[in-house]
């Protein structure tokens, strides 16, 4: 292993110091000299832009979605430290404003760089509070390497019109435009349901069979909140006042579901009844005459 010298570590810090005073100054052209063509930057799966990055294109993608993600409100706060022979820690602090929500966030994050050839060939990048980042930048997806930093629709909008086509329309078709042809719904084992539908012909019986239990005579209302912690993950609440097929009583009808999205599309069900024992006791009566 060849020795670290004072030599290597200014050489490297130099090099970052470069990378990122170009990059401030806009001088696209000197960053790109500063990064391998293979440059990976490795970005967590709960952030705006996630994924690896990978090359010069990658790179300015990354970039891109970075900026149509934050609007600076101050100048960023570097603390550039050699590690070694091949690695650069630099500290960021960075004061912005979420574009999409308006919420001013300070951004704290620690890059790691490895150099080789007196070039970056990649970064790691720490967050240190994915939860908050989120929150500001909203929970849409940048579409990384579109023009302009184009954004995904959100998981939740996806979950809200799939919902809508089913709910407010009844029209099953449409709610397959926005599920994957694999979707499957999971009813708990004592419901007087299916315990698993699948796809299309999976939510006709789904709904024949919830049709076949409850009627509505209220609702149902429904409402959404997008998990913070997963941005794949959205979480519904349907409520109303429905009377039982078996008995004619009318209870509260309150469930609420764990909805997962895959690809932009619906891809997972998960209902939880706030009480199942009217429905399980009416199916049970129904048995029993």
């Amino acid at each position: 292993m060849p020795e670290i010298t004072r030599s290597n570590a200014a050489e490297n810090t130099a090099l970052i110091q470069r990378f990122e005073d170009s990059f401030v100054a806009g001088d696209i052209d000197d960053v790109l000299k500063t990064l391998s063509p293979d440059i990976v930057v490795h970005e967590a799966a709960n952030t705006p832009y996630p994924g690896d990055h990978v090359g010069h294109d990658g790179f300015l993608a990354l970039a891109q979605a970075f900026g149509s993600t934050w609007q600076m409100t101050a100048p960023i706060d570097l603390d550039i430290t050699s590690l070694g022979e091949d690695r650069v820690v630099v500290s960021v602090r960075l004061e912005v404003n979420g574009r999409r929500t308006g919420v001013p966030i300070t951004l704290r994050i620690t890059e790691i760089y490895r150099i080789a050839d007196n070039q970056i060939v990649s970064i790691d990048v720490f967050y240190w509070d994915n939860v908050e980042l989120m929150r500001a930048a909203g929970p849409e997806v940048v579409v990384v390497g579109s023009a302009g930093g184009d954004v995904a629709e959100s998981a939740q909008e996806v979950v809200r019109k799939f919902e809508s086509a089913v709910l407010d329309h009844g029209d099953f078709d449409l709610a397959m435009e926005y599920a994957q042809p694999d979707l499957t719904v999971r009813e708990a084992p004592g419901m007087p349901y299916q315990e698993c539908y699948v796809g299309r012909r999976g939510l006709d019986e789904l709904m024949a069979d919830v049709g076949a239990v409850w009627e509505f005579v209220d609702g149902p209302r429904i409402y959404f909140e997008q998990a913070l912690y997963d941005r794949n993950c959205v979480y519904t609440r349907v409520e109303g006042r429905a009377v039982l097929q078996a008995t004619g009583d009318e209870y509260d009808f309150l469930v609420t579901e764990r909805v997962l999205v895959r690809d932009g599309k619906v891809a997972d069900i998960e209902v939880f009844y706030f009480d199942q024992a009217p429905a399980v006791l009416a199916a049970a009566s129904a048995e029993a005459r």
